[in-house]
């Protein structure tokens, strides 16, 4: 099978996936502003857009961070919903290598999901 016969078979597109992250990245940002203004309806409807994780029984901290905040949002504790994004923040930037700090719903995205992979992410 030629390379080009992959290709033109292939699902796969790059362009997809960075513009997918790119939008994941913008609506947990919208989620740690949604948090940090205490407005739990408007953070309950930014984590209700963020992709979830699926029904694994594994042990992935990422996931079961992004299940906890749901889970508070749902109960309405917004204090507690801050801290499960500090948490989230945190894991995501040991997994993807980026720095923890500033920690908080006003963090931004680790630096590890923006370009700093080689990916441009550049809407």
């Amino acid at each position: 099978m030629s390379i080009a016969a992959i290709s033109s078979s292939s699902n796969y597109s790059p362009t997809q996936n960075v513009n997918q992250f790119q939008q994941f990245k913008q609506d947990l940002s919208r989620l740690g502003q949604e948090i940090e203004s205490g407005n739990l309806s408007g953070a309950q409807e930014a984590f209700a857009n963020l992709p979830k994780p699926g029904q694994s029984q594994g042990n992935n901290p990422i996931d079961q961070a992004i299940k906890q905040l749901g889970q508070d949002l749902q109960a309405g504790n917004l204090s507690a919903a801050a801290q499960d994004f500090k948490g989230l923040h945190q894991d995501l930037a040991q997994r993807f290598g980026g720095s923890a700090q500033p920690v908080g719903p006003t963090a931004e995205v680790p630096s590890a999901l923006s370009s700093s992979n080689g990916l441009s992410v550049n809407a």
